[in-house]
């Protein structure tokens, strides 16, 4: 083996040259690649390159099995592996099986990064995209290269998960995706949902297609854009090359879309005009359009024009005829579709009402205190934000009064009022009016100097201040002729403008001064640039023309000559480059001048020349890179880093790495800094030398290090060895932990290496820790969704149970990952072990985010959540008791059964179901026990009682449920119902479990036996001590539901697949028609047992069922009309009496509905004639009655 390889060359720049030159010489003069040597890092990096330029395969594979990503990345520059006659080995399958399996976690994800951002053959591509479509994030990389075809046609695949960087990648490739995006859009209500969340972020990332394809960006914007006005750029480009679209909606991008400013800057004229004009006629634009809206238009006309053109518009508004609508569709935002909307949904009650139950997890006093305030603060400046109107100052009413009036008109009225006015306010008012109506014109300007003098030069300094300003900035008065220009001096007497001081000094007015002298050639006198050098511009901001910053660049720095900063400045602003010898004089002007060497570097100017003057200076790690570059003297012998080091963590890990592999030659740079920090830690221990001294050490020598500091047992050394054992991950080469005692090398050591480690070597790393108690949450999380994990948890959790609910919950529960039954099995035991309120912290957390439950094991969940708590307090379960009604279908029975025992034999009480309120405002006082119920959470239970009546499989199972849930639960009611003198909130209670009955989930699914068994023993029950004619409402309940779930098993025996799909508008037509059919004979039934006016009480039942009971959603319309035409099916006079009160409740309301008034009209029985004409009499004369 040929030996070691050492670098010659003082700076980085030249040891790379000769590197680069010892890599050609290798590759021409083809020596043995085998006897190359591999002792130092830059040994290995040559021979990495001589194999890439050779195409070494085999040895590029086994590099990039290497742990060390300076090898592997180094291997990654081999892109000839990129070439198809490779792809046997650069394929996803072959990748996945052979090669990721052995190479280290950041390896793999460096070579996946390298693919995705080399590989651009479509067709190979695609096979990655196709074989990592389950993951998203990581396809969605490849999807990019692929052909626009092919990327077209997996839009409406992944249109739910696309974000706005996804986007922008894939329409900067093919534009079409923009709107292959909008129409798959239109048909996805999840999408929409997303899209709407974050519309304007959307829209931003089609901006890049505007110069790729203007034409489909233009027709986007028109369809959906209603997010604010877009850039000035982006507006130039549309009105100069789309100008045809432009013209056609000029309307729409001029009010809604483009930069009116920008747009001014585009038109003629005339075509500002003409815009104008067509503005003003359209009347749909009238809370829009005002003269602030367009005045950038207005002010492209010639002064003359411009006067009258604006009295024609806002004052005579003389546009001829207006346009009342748009001549065109607005674009919108798109809209949910409601195909899903429908009547079947059970209501479901939101568990926030229980969160008041439950003891809330305390925040640090101090952080919750200042989250507190910060959202307090940041409220209350959004309510001033939206809710506080600007008042108009006297300026802005003035400036209003005069807007549309020319300067000579302005001049003779407020010239008079001037005059008159007494208060300074007044005159500074009329007086910066009179300035902006100038506009600029030299006469006008003439006219107003000469009244300032004449009349106005003694006036208040601060007054005359504001005039200068004003002067300056509006009328950029530097370039008045010469005689306005004495004028002006003349007035501004006083105020600085000749270098002395000013009270106050008007700095804007000491500024234009030299700005002119500079323009003029002219050279200012001492006091001005005395006064200039205190209040030092660069003019950069003063508007200059071409011509003028062409001046000022000629001009101002030979004035500079003797001010190096601000020469610095005005050179930097202005990008001088013509000065002869610039960088050189201004070096040698920076030597001993820390605050110029500090400009010079922060402008990047004469760097090079003062490297030796900035690197003592600028410390950080950049200053380090340049001085290896440029001159390695600077760094001494490793002294100065280390001084630095001894201060101050330091953030050089580029520096001591390049050190390390390009100057790590025996008594070379590397070992001299190595030696200096370790001279430096005897002297004085700091941890914040620990990192420099491991990345410069070798791996070996620092587990010496630490093995002698954990024996010392000093305080000092304990810590310093633990700094050793979290950094010895950065030493060459990478540490082998099976050959070293863990115990040295600490638990973080052992964690960097393991949970980077190898797939193949998964099994034996899982083992190794599982012998150390310390190293079980490694286990654990090297366990996580491997073919080990079941195997790994069991053992732990007999051993250290919180450790796994603590790592199991904190992978799982999060982002709704999908949970393995084994693995929620130990949850569940866990949680069932222990008390609740006493698991860590972090995962009560966890366990609490109800949008990071996963889905597969939701219901189980809350169930093992709610006996948990129970054994706590029954108050802090009833939120996962409400949860658990929810889902209640696919609990388990066993444990559904035990709530509703448990339940009806302890907690149907005298005391849970009184109503102390009632009872202390009729003064009767009774102590109210402690244990009580409270009502909300009576109710819960009466409604998971009512849907567990209903979920029976079979008739053996229903017969049983009866037996042992109904009959019993009964029994007590009725017990108490007896005993007790107030029964309001038993009846409470009672309609909560009555109004459960209606559980349509039940009633539509197959799989449960029909209720009407159920509904039938609980109307017998409730008849037994509940009289029929005190609580008929009770009794109509049961009735109305038991009807509707007739409705629908009628529905099912038609189509048994009605229910399926999303669209249910068929399956309402036909439960509505039954429903209103079972309705007409029911009222037909009660009227011939009982007496004609039950249609009254009968009536308002059917209403309260239909607006309490049907979910209110824009479809329960439809739904009642359906039934309306079901009831009037039956041909009977009670059957249209019914029919008729829910039409005249709901006719307003209906679309569609003319039927339905033509059968009434044209029924044959008078009584229902009679009350149609009364409606009739009543909508034409506001009259109704009650």
């Amino acid at each position: 083996m040929d030996a070691t390889i050492i670098l010659k060359g003082n700076s980085l720049g030249e040891r790379h040259q000769y590197f680069n030159h010892l890599v050609k010489e290798y590759c021409y003069k083809n020596k043995n690649f085998e006897s190359l040597p591999i002792t130092t890092p830059i040994d290995n990096i040559l021979k990495i390159d001589v194999a890439n330029q050779h195409k070494h395969v085999a040895y590029i594979l086994k590099t990039l099995r290497n742990y060390d990503m300076l090898y592997v990345s180094r291997a990654l520059k081999s892109h000839w592996l990129l070439n198809f006659e490779y792809s046997y080995i650069i394929n996803p399958v072959y990748l996945e099986a052979n090669l990721f399996p052995e190479m280290s976690k950041p390896g793999v994800n460096k070579m996946k990064h390298w693919i995705k951002a080399n590989l651009k053959d479509p067709q190979r591509c695609e096979e990655f995209y196709t074989y990592y479509k389950n993951d998203f994030e990581e396809s969605i990389k490849y999807l990019i290269n692929c052909s626009s075809l092919f990327i077209l046609n997996e839009v409406v695949n992944i249109i739910e998960k696309l974000t706005p960087k996804h986007l922008k990648m894939l329409c900067q490739i093919c534009p079409s995706v923009a709107k292959a995006y909008f129409e798959c859009l239109l048909k996805n209500n999840n999408a929409i949902m997303k899209y709407r969340e974050r519309e304007s972020k959307y829209f931003e990332s089609f901006k890049c297609i505007l110069k790729l394809d203007g034409n489909l960006y233009l027709e986007l914007i028109e369809s959906y854009y209603t997010q604010g006005r877009l850039s000035p750029t982006a507006t130039k480009y549309i009105v100069k090359q789309f100008k045809y679209k432009f013209i056609a909606k000029q309307e729409l991008y001029t009010s809604q879309i483009l930069d009116v400013k920008t747009i001014a800057t585009c038109l003629t004229p005339n075509e500002c005009k003409d815009l104008v004009f067509q503005l003003a006629k359209a009347e749909y634009l009238q809370d829009w359009f005002s003269y602030k809206s367009v005045e950038p238009l207005i002010k492209r006309l010639s002064l003359e024009e411009r006067t009258c053109f604006k009295k024609l518009i806002f004052t005579d508004k003389a546009v001829g005829e207006k346009v009342k609508e748009w001549p065109y569709r607005k674009p919108e935002c798109p809209n949910f579709i409601n195909i899903t909307d429908h009547i079947f949904d059970d209501e479901e009650y939101n568990d926030f009402q229980y969160y008041c139950y439950e003891d809330k997890v305390r925040p640090c006093p101090r952080m919750g205190s200042m989250l507190v305030r910060k959202k307090f603060s940041r409220n209350c400046s959004m309510f001033m934000d939206h809710s506080v109107v600007k008042n108009k100052t006297l300026l802005d009413q003035l400036f209003d009064k005069y807007r549309f009036t020319g300067f000579s008109k302005t001049y003779a009225e407020l010239k008079n009022r001037l005059q008159a006015e007494s208060t300074i306010e007044g005159r500074q008012n009329i007086l910066l009016v009179l300035i902006s109506k100038s506009g600029g014109v030299f006469e006008h300007v003439e006219t107003l100097m000469k009244l300032l003098t004449e009349k106005h030069k003694n006036e208040p300094s601060n007054l005359r201040a504001t005039v200068v300003r004003s002067l300056i900035k509006r009328l950029k008065f530097w370039r008045m002729p010469e005689d306005t220009w004495s004028l002006m001096l003349t007035f501004a007497h006083g105020l600085g403008l000749d270098g002395h001081d000013g009270n106050p000094l008007c700095i804007e007015g000491l500024h234009a001064v030299i700005l002119r002298s500079v323009l003029n050639g002219t050279t200012p006198t001492d006091d001005l640039m005395k006064a200039y050098f205190n209040h030092f511009t660069t003019f950069k901001d003063f508007g200059l023309k071409g011509s003028e910053v062409m001046e000022v660049k000629k001009h101002l720095p030979t004035l500079l000559q003797e001010r190096p900063k601000e020469f610095v400045d005005v050179v930097s602003t202005y990008k001088i480059k013509d000065i002869t010898n610039l960088e050189d004089n201004l070096a040698k002007s920076a030597i001993g001048n820390e605050d110029l060497i500090n400009s010079l570097f922060d402008k990047r100017i004469a760097r090079r020349q003062l490297i030796a003057d900035t690197f003592p200076i600028k410390q950080f790690e950049a200053s380090y890179i340049n001085a290896l570059r440029h001159d390695p003297s600077l760094l001494g012998d490793g002294v100065i880093f280390a001084s630095l080091a001894v201060k101050e963590n330091t953030n050089h890990d580029r520096f001591l790495r390049t050190l390390k592999i390009y100057f790590g030659e025996a008594a070379g740079l590397a070992d001299q800094h190595l030696a200096a920090l370790i001279n430096a830690l005897n002297i004085a221990p700091k941890s914040s030398l620990v990192r420099p001294i491991a990345m410069l050490s070798s791996t070996e020598s620092i587990i010496k290090k630490i093995d002698e500091l954990r024996k010392n047992k000093t305080k000092a050394d304990r810590k310093l060895a633990s700094g050793f054992q979290n950094n010895i991950h950065t030493c060459k080469p990478h540490i082998n932990i099976d050959k070293v005692d863990w115990q040295i090398l600490g638990l973080k050591a052992v964690g960097n290496n393991i949970l980077i480690s190898k797939t193949c070597s998964l099994e034996d790393n899982i083992k190794s820790c599982l012998q150390r108690r310390e190293t079980f949450p490694l286990a654990l999380r090297l366990a996580l969704n491997t073919a080990f994990e079941v195997e790994t948890f069991s053992f732990v959790v007999v051993r250290r149970p919180k450790i796994v609910i603590k790592v199991a919950v904190s992978y799982y529960f999060n982002a709704s990952l999908t949970m393995p039954p084994e693995m929620w099995k130990i949850v569940k035991e866990i949680i069932m072990r222990f008390d609740y309120d006493k698991l860590p912290r972090n995962v009560l957390k966890h366990l609490k985010y109800k949008i990071q439950i996963p889905k597969n094991i939701e219901a189980d969940y809350w169930a093992t959540v709610y006996q948990a708590l129970m054994r706590v307090k029954r108050k802090k379960a009833m939120r996962a008791l409400c949860n658990v009604e929810k889902m209640l279908h696919q609990v388990d029975k066993d444990v559904v059964t035990k709530i509703v025992t448990d339940f009806i034999q302890n907690d149907i009480t005298v005391e849970n179901l009184t109503n102390y309120d009632n009872l202390y405002k009729r003064d009767i006082e009774i102590d109210k026990p402690s244990d009580v119920i409270n009502n909300n959470c009576m109710c819960l239970y009466m409604r998971i009682i009512a849907k567990y009546l209903l979920f029976a499989t079979s008739s053996e199972e229903q017969c049983e449920i009866i037996k042992n849930t109904l009959i019993p639960f009964f029994d007590h009611i009725e017990k108490l119902w007896k005993d007790m003198e107030d029964k309001s909130y038993i009846v409470n209670c009672l309609d909560d479990f009555l109004k459960s009955l209606k559980c349509t989930q039940a009633f539509k699914d197959t799989q449960y036996v029909s209720c009407e068994l159920v509904f039938t023993k609980i109307t017998s029950r409730l008849s037994s001590f509940m009289a029929l004619n005190e609580y008929f409402y009770q009794y109509m309940k049961i009735n109305f539901t038991q009807l509707y779930c007739s409705a629908i098993k009628s529905a099912l025996k038609q189509n048994p697949h009605c229910f399926e799909g999303d669209d249910k508008t068929e399956v309402m037509h036909i439960v509505g028609t039954k429903f209103g059919e079972h309705v007409g004979n029911r009222i037909v039934d009660l009227v011939s047992e009982y007496f004609f006016s039950i249609i009254e009480i009968y009536r308002e039942g059917l209403k309260y069922f239909l607006s309490e009971y049907i979910p209110y959603k824009e479809s329960r319309l439809n739904f009642i009309a359906t039934v309306t035409r079901g009831i009037l099916k039956i041909d009977k006079l009670e059957a249209y009496l019914i029919a008729e009160s829910l039409y005249r409740e709901y006719k307003t309301s209906w679309t569609n509905a003319k039927d339905i008034t033509e059968t009434l009209r044209s029924c044959k029985y008078q009584e229902v004639k009679c009350f149609l004409s009364h409606d009739n009499f009543a909508d034409s004369n506001n009259f109704y009655f009650y």
